[in-house]
């Protein structure tokens, strides 16, 4: 039960590390080169830091005295704290914030090999934006979504000091059993 509860959780963070690193990879190719520094970045400092540090950082934001249940409190949006912490989404959110990058690099590489001849050429026969990206770029960038789907997944599968501390004893994952 354990090991498909953690197969479930790393398909979670799998499929939103693709649906969030997609469209920044995307930006990345498309945008000029000081702004794809930026967006490296921005996308790989979570790597820069300690995995303690960042955790506690969660912690602060989505615990129930954090920055986001008192900010929603004092809006008077909520009257109770939300549970973003101890459960599922606390775990795949920190675990995203991370493994992001290990999406976004291959994507990057793979979307860039893309000559900008092919998508131009299929503009220039009627294809509408959509269809470009339908018919064009998405299939010449699979190498890089099947890359960075196994990259995530692999290391999801293995992750113990985030789901121990987003998750407590709410989330139990395969290494926590081990």
């Amino acid at each position: 039960k354990i090991f498909f509860s953690t197969v479930e959780l790393s398909l979670m963070i799998t499929v939103s590390c693709l649906l969030l690193g997609y469209p920044v990879a995307l930006m990345m190719r498309r945008s000029g080169p000081r702004a794809r520094l930026w967006i490296l970045f921005l996308v790989v400092s979570p790597l820069l830091t300690s995995i303690i540090v960042r955790n506690v950082a969660w912690v602060l934001i989505l615990g129930r005295s954090g920055m986001i249940n008192d900010t929603l409190i004092s809006w008077g949006w909520i009257t109770k704290p939300l549970p973003l912490m101890y459960n599922t989404f606390g775990v795949v959110l920190a675990v995203v914030h991370v493994y992001l990058s290990f999406m976004v690099l291959p994507l990057f590489a793979a979307l860039n090999s893309i000559s900008d001849s092919l998508e131009e050429a299929a503009s220039s026969l009627g294809a509408r934006p959509s269809q470009v990206f339908i018919n064009v770029t998405l299939p010449l960038s699979l190498p890089g979504v099947m890359a960075g789907c196994t990259l995530v997944f692999i290391l999801s599968m293995g992750v113990y000091l985030t789901p121990v501390i987003m998750g407590g004893n709410f989330v139990v994952t395969l290494p926590m059993l081990i």
